[in-house]
Order: structure tokens, then C-alpha cells, then sequence
């Protein structure tokens, strides 16, 4: 009876080793030794070509950076990168929208200024007649010395406005010269003697 109970416990652990013999066998957990496959070739003579990934970046032996002289959209781009560039070729043009509205603006104002210099001249001369004219009066002593200092300093005043109507003209010029010179700037062109390959 003691016999039974041993060979029934012994029974299934001798099954289980036997299956796991039997598996372990075909996956090739043990019996054969350990293979390591090698490729082979008959020998021969030839040229090893060995190949490298590398980062880099290539550049020019000489570089010219070129910038317009007035800031904007570029709506024109004549050249590519690599071109052969001569002196005076036209490079790119920027949008010119925004310096024509300058340059009117000025021309404007340069009208504006002309016509506060006409006002400021005619108001002058009217000035100067009616300080004359109060000097005159003073020195036969018809006027008062109060009404012949109001005539001064009208007059004083209105000469001051006509120095200043100038000034007004002469800055508005400048700027209508400014504004002209910003928007031929707008069409950007190649100013060096020596020809060179355009790189953006």
C-alpha cells in the first residue's frame, strides 16, 4: 500500500520529465552544442570600398552678404543661389507699396508747407506795413506808445512765422528727396566690380 501511494506521486513527476526532456530536446535546450553559422567565400582580389555618413556644411572661398537698403516684401527675385552675378543686374525688387505712400505723403506736405510760407509771407508783409505805418504815427506822436509796441511785436511775430514756413519747406524737400531715394531703393541691384555667385 505504502508502495502505491509512492509510485502514484512518482508517476506524474516521471511523465512531466519526460515531456520536458522530450521539448527541451527539439528547441535544442540540450544534446547538440552550441552552432554559430559563417558566411564563406573562395578569396579573391578586390578594391574595399568603405563608405562614412558624416555631417558638414559647405562653404564659398568667398562670401559676400548683400542686404537692400530699405526693409519689405519681396515680390521679385531675379537670381537663384549659385547664379553668376554681374554689376548692375537687377537682384530683386521689394514691394513698393509702402514708400509710394511715403513719397505722397511728402509731396503733400512739402504743398502743405509752401502754402503755410505764402500765408505766413502775406500776413508778414501786412505786418510790415502796418508797423511802418505805426512807426510813422509814433514819431508824430498820433499813436500811443502801447498801440506802436503791439504793431512791433505783430510784426516781430509774423516774421518769426515766416522763418519757420521756411524751415518747414526746406524739411519737407528732404523728405520728398528721402521718400524718391527709399523707393528707387526698392529695385535692389548688384553694385560690385567683380562679379560673384549669389548665396541666400
Amino acid at each position: 500500500m505504502k508502495s502505491n501511494k509512492i509510485l502514484k506521486i512518482l508517476l506524474p513527476i516521471v511523465i512531466v520529465l519526460i515531456i520536458f526532456a522530450m521539448v527541451g530536446k527539439k528547441a535544442g535546450w540540450f544534446g547538440k552544442a552550441l552552432t554559430i553559422k559563417v558566411a564563406v567565400e573562395n578569396a579573391e582580389k578586390r578594391v574595399i570600398v568603405e563608405t562614412i555618413t558624416a555631417n558638414g556644411k559647405i562653404q564659398p572661398e568667398k562670401e559676400v552678404k548683400i542686404s537692400p537698403d530699405v526693409s519689405g516684401e519681396i515680390v521679385e527675385l531675379t537670381v537663384k543661389e549659385g547664379d553668376n552675378v554681374e554689376k548692375g543686374k537687377l537682384l530683386l525688387r521689394i514691394k513698393p507699396d509702402t514708400y509710394i505712400s511715403q513719397k505722397d505723403r511728402s509731396l503733400a506736405a512739402i504743398s502743405s508747407a509752401r502754402a503755410r510760407l505764402s500765408q505766413s509771407e502775406a500776413q508778414f508783409t501786412q505786418a510790415d506795413l502796418a508797423f511802418k505805418r505805426s512807426k510813422q504815427l509814433f514819431n508824430e506822436q498820433t499813436i500811443s506808445k502801447s498801440d506802436f509796441e503791439q504793431a512791433e511785436a505783430t510784426y516781430t511775430v509774423a516774421k518769426s512765422e515766416v522763418d519757420a514756413a521756411k524751415f518747414s519747406v526746406v524739411s519737407a524737400e528732404a523728405s520728398v528727396k528721402e521718400a524718391n531715394e527709399n523707393l528707387t531703393k526698392t529695385s535692389f541691384m548688384h553694385r560690385c566690380l567683380v562679379q560673384y555667385l549669389c548665396f541666400w
